[in-house]
Formats: structure tokens, C-alpha cells, sequence
């Protein structure tokens, strides 16, 4: 973690136990890092809450490394996992979503009635 994500320091001013998860701020406070847990203690998904000073940064990076999958959204490949990344604005502040990468349940092909249903 700590050479991952640098500048980054554990936060454990809000506690919910409903949630298995580790917060971590960097230190100007523009980015809140929280990483949840599933049952097996196993990483389940990454949330990245950013001050928009930090929007045109993360935009770039994830340009550079990562595969577009559309607009605000880039894949990689970790060993054998997929990843999806989805960029989500909110009215003062956005959020970096990473989710492994599951099978679409849409059909390539979708038929008027699907698209009519979705």
C-alpha cells in the first residue's frame, strides 16, 4: 500500500461496522481511499472519493495506463482478474470506482424488445 499509494495515511476518524473496510486521506485531503473487504477479508471493490482540483490528474493517469472502455471508464488486467475503473460526478466531488470485471449479462446482440425492457 504504502508504495502504491504514496502519500496516503490511515484514517480512523469515522468508523461504520456495518462495513469491513480501511480508509485512507492524502495529505492536502483531496482524495479519500476506501478499500472494502468481503467476507473472506479479501478486497472486494475500491472506492477513490477526489476534490475536482484533482479531475483533470486522475483523467490523464488513467489515459495513459489504463484501456478506455468508454467515456470515464478504463479496464486492466491484473493476473488473471479483469477490472473495470468508472470515473462517477457528483455535484462537489467525484468518484473512482474499481470493481472486478464481470460477465455482461447484456446480450451482443440486443433485440428491440431488450432495448425496449433496458
Amino acid at each position: 500500500m504504502r508504495t502504491e499509494m504514496k502519500g496516503f495515511v490511515p484514517d480512523n476518524s469515522a468508523v461504520n461496522p456495518s462495513f469491513n473496510y480501511l480508509k485512507f486521506v492524502n495529505t492536502p485531503g483531496t482524495k479519500t481511499l476506501i478499500v472494502f473487504f468481503n467476507e473472506n477479508n479479501i478486497s472486494a471493490n475500491i472506492r477513490l472519493i477526489c476534490d475536482y482540483s484533482e479531475l483533470d490528474f486522475i483523467k490523464a493517469e488513467y489515459n495513459s495506463i489504463y484501456k478506455s472502455a468508454g467515456k470515464y471508464k478504463w479496464e486492466y488486467k491484473a493476473g488473471e482478474y479483469q477490472y473495470l475503473i468508472t470515473l462517477e460526478e457528483k455535484e462537489w466531488y467525484f468518484v473512482v470506482y474499481v470493481n472486478e470485471k464481470t460477465a455482461s449479462s447484456e446480450p451482443s446482440q440486443k433485440s428491440w424488445l431488450w432495448k425496449l425492457l433496458n
